[in-house]
């Protein structure tokens, strides 16, 4: 027991009083920034957490939220997070039965892995869209494994997507994130197996925590016409097949077009609307037909075609061939000799 306290009392900096009255207790994680780390327990009523707490004459910025904070708080029912808070840990207000409040900034870079699984808000289905995906504010934090399956779209205006979200969810079948998107927290999508395509419509590449994707072989993620450098170059991304919506065989699909302008941008319409885009040059010509894809290809080289988890459909018998497909999907068709293998991304439908 004496152990145990004094591992508690060793846990902290120091503590002050939030304004809705509970003790809060504090660590300093460099400079003025402060995250709280734990609060009186039981929490109970509605807590709200300031911006910046003072002790000995120093004001420090209240920047996070630690793994476990408010964990097990029963009584807790609601909760105000400030605009200076950029991330909350895994777990944070993880099996708070009675929290049914929960108002999030727009300032947020992070949310962990089962933040705020098991409250009270993420309990009532009425808090569930009509997709059964769980939205708190402008983040999405859980899917309920309720929906059918097909392709999901996360509304615009989402911010971020927590850890753990769409977790082994293998109803989905793609997934479209709106240009809004800035961060997609770890294990989001990991094990969502049925995924064939991301859609990203985002500009700039949103930060991808560690392992958001998990093992997920020949995952392709359509981006931006023009963007493909940027998310070749991004931190987790750089492990994907990408490739650019620029254009393809829809005859309304104009590069040249402000992304406002051309109906394959926007998130809202079919996004597979690119049927051949090459990520790499290579030796080979596709053509999508009503049944199948006809290549051409060098001779010399072996050249096969494979679904989205890797599996091969086909190998040509010949430099030219027509390749029969009986599903819609993602292909990607490899040419030995060629690296990156995953050469070309191919939407048939």
């Amino acid at each position: 027991m004496l152990l145990a306290v004094a591992l508690t009392a060793g846990a902290f900096d120091f503590s002050a009083q939030a304004p809705s009255g509970q003790t809060l207790y504090y660590t300093v994680t460099g400079g003025t920034n402060v995250k709280v780390v734990k609060g009186t327990y039981p929490q109970t009523g509605s807590l709200t957490i300031p911006a910046t707490v003072t002790n000995n004459g120093t004001t420090y910025n209240v920047t996070a939220i630690d793994v476990s904070a408010f964990s097990n708080c029963r009584q807790l029912t609601a909760v105000v997070v400030p605009s200076s808070v950029r991330s909350i840990g895994r777990m944070a207000f993880y099996n708070d039965t009675a929290l049914h409040s929960i108002t999030l900034p727009n300032t947020l870079t992070e949310i962990g892995l089962a933040a705020f699984t098991s409250t009270g808000y993420a309990r009532d289905t009425n808090n569930h869209t009509a997709d059964h995906l769980l939205y708190i504010g402008n983040y999405l934090v859980l899917s309920d494994m309720g929906k059918p399956e097909g392709a999901i779209v996360v509304r615009e205006g989402t911010l971020g997507i927590g850890g753990m979200a769409l977790f082994s969810d293998t109803l989905i079948t793609s997934l479209t994130l709106p240009a809004s998107l800035r961060f997609i927290g770890t294990q989001a999508i990991d094990g969502c197996h049925r995924i064939d395509t991301i859609h990203c419509y985002a500009d700039t590449p949103p930060a991808v925590v560690s392992g958001a994707f998990g093992t997920m072989p020949g995952l392709v993620v359509s981006v931006p016409c023009g963007r493909l450098a940027a998310y070749r170059s991004a931190g987790e991304w750089n492990t994907l097949t990408i490739v650019e919506r620029c254009g393809g065989s829809n005859p309304g699909d104009d590069p040249g077009d402000d992304p406002g302008d051309d109906p394959g941008d926007d998130p809202g319409d079919d996004p597979g609307d690119v049927a051949v885009a090459t990520v790499d040059p290579v030796p080979v010509a596709i053509e999508v037909m009503p049944n199948g894809l006809r290549i051409a290809s060098d001779p010399a080289r072996r050249c096969t075609v494979a679904d989205h988890t890797g599996r091969i459909v086909a190998s040509l018998p010949s430099a030219v061939a027509v390749v029969p497909l009986q599903h819609a999907g993602v292909y990607v068709v490899t040419v030995e000799g060629c690296l990156p293998r995953k050469v070309v991304y191919v939407k048939h439908r």
